[in-house]
């Protein structure tokens, strides 16, 4: 299956900042969003107690289980799939296969601990921007899981640019090329910067738990 470009900058598919939820296929970001919106009126102000909202009660997407290598310019990680996960009863009722929008998901999250690794937790949100090339293969089944291999490419001026792979067993199972935007929801909206604050609090906890019996000589076996 191929996918040859895939724009988005959907919120779905960073858990990493699940506070935002649903998913759009447009270059737009969330403080670029929010400004479509009059700063002074009843519906703007309804956005920003949604959101805040979300970011405490809105399911997490957490597609990364845990960080096998590290170095500044690479990520290996796994997703472990298990039957219990909601969103297979519907992909599919006999047949439960990790979504190929979830492999992507996970590429992206991978990537976005990388820039969080990079630069110390200097930002809060790291979106997907652009996926290309995106390329499916072997299905990943419950009881099975997915390692991602993500390289940087190149860093832009809003973020960077990623070469990713993702594997079942030793069978290629996704390839893409993304781009990620980094950024602090602060930068445009001033008003949510304590929401950046503790969203970075959150990413450093869930950090120590995805490096959670990784060695230092894993970073340099890479």
């Amino acid at each position: 299956m191929n996918a040859n470009r895939i724009v988005s900058v959907s919120s779905f598919f960073i858990g990493i900042s699940s506070f935002i939820r649903g998913f759009g296929f447009r270059r737009l970001d969330f403080p670029q969003a929010l400004r479509l919106a009059n700063p002074a009126s009843h519906r703007y102000k309804r956005i920003l107690e949604d959101r805040r909202e979300e970011h405490h009660n809105s399911v997490k997407f957490n597609l990364i289980d845990h960080i096998e290598l590290l170095s500044d310019q690479r990520i290996v990680a796994v997703k472990f799939v298990s039957l219990a996960e909601e969103y297979l009863a519907d992909h599919f009722p006999t047949f439960p296969v990790l979504p190929g929008v979830m492999m992507l998901e996970a590429i992206t999250q991978a990537a976005g601990w990388l820039m969080h690794h990079r630069t110390g937790f200097a930002k809060s949100m790291a979106v997907l921007k652009e996926a290309k090339n995106v390329k499916y293969g072997q299905f990943v089944a419950p009881g099975n899981y997915l390692k991602v291999d993500v390289e940087l490419a190149k860093l832009t001026e809003t973020g960077a640019t990623f070469k990713a792979s993702g594997f079942a067993g030793a069978d290629p199972a996704l390839q893409a090329r993304v781009e990620l935007s980094y950024f602090n929801l602060g930068d445009k909206q001033p008003e949510l910067a304590e929401l950046d604050g503790r969203l970075i609090e959150h990413h450093r906890m869930r950090w120590t738990v995805l490096n959670a019996g990784r060695t230092p000589s894993d970073a340099v076996a890479i």
